[in-house]
């Protein structure tokens, strides 16, 4: 898979639901009929069919201009918000999916079909050497695997975590591909979702 800057959650209903001290922006998030159990790869795979409704692809002029998720619909099973970080300790691994290039070196075109990965979550300030950035914060959360990662193409990839909610396995949202390395060799930076959740919620009351 492949990556490059760009943010994009599509919204459509607001619904604001409670359990405990996680709250959710729609209760029938996160689930599917074949419920993705993660593998741990190696490297991009192939999706598996239905295993992520959430995900959709925007275009312009027919052409890919990223990747992106639902948080709320009418129709279609979107993927997990929390409304607040209350949920315990931070995921140590996270699924990303994406159809962006499969092959760092810059040749060939976007994937026709949906790429799924499996990425550690890595101290932040291996991302913040490894790009010589200090203004990286916890806005931003850094990860990466040796074998895969985001490249050209995985802009507004989700970075997802699967969590226990009300006895129901689900699939959460925390990042987004953000920005990486050219050479797409395995660390990235991901926006936080978490962090941005007070402008998600405002952004979708207001529409």
């Amino acid at each position: 898979m492949v990556l490059k800057v760009g943010i994009a959650v599509i919204a459509c209903l607001f619904l604001w639901t409670n359990e405990g001290s996680t709250d959710l922006l729609e209760k029938n998030c996160g689930t599917t009929k074949r419920l993705s159990r993660f593998k741990r790869v190696v490297g991009g795979q192939d999706a598996e069919i239905f295993s992520n409704p959430w995900m959709v692809i925007l275009l312009k002029d027919l052409k890919m201009i990223c990747g992106g998720t639902l948080i709320t619909s009418h129709s279609v099973r979107p993927i997990c918000l929390l409304v607040n970080e209350q949920v315990g300790r931070t995921p140590t691994s996270f699924n990303l999916t994406g159809w962006g290039k499969t092959d760092g070196s810059g040749n060939g075109g976007a994937s026709r079909i949906l790429q799924t990965a499996t990425l550690s979550n890595i101290n932040l300030k291996k991302c913040i050497d490894y790009f010589g950035m200090e203004d990286l914060d916890e806005s931003q959360i850094c990860a990466g695997s040796s074998t895969a990662d985001t490249c050209t193409g995985d802009s507004g990839a989700p970075l997802t975590a699967e969590l226990i909610y009300g006895k129901i396995p689900r699939v959460f949202q925390f990042g987004i591909a953000s920005f990486g390395a050219i050479s797409c060799d395995g660390t990235s930076v991901y926006t936080n979702v978490t962090h941005y959740i007070n402008w998600i919620m405002s952004t979708i009351d207001q529409n």
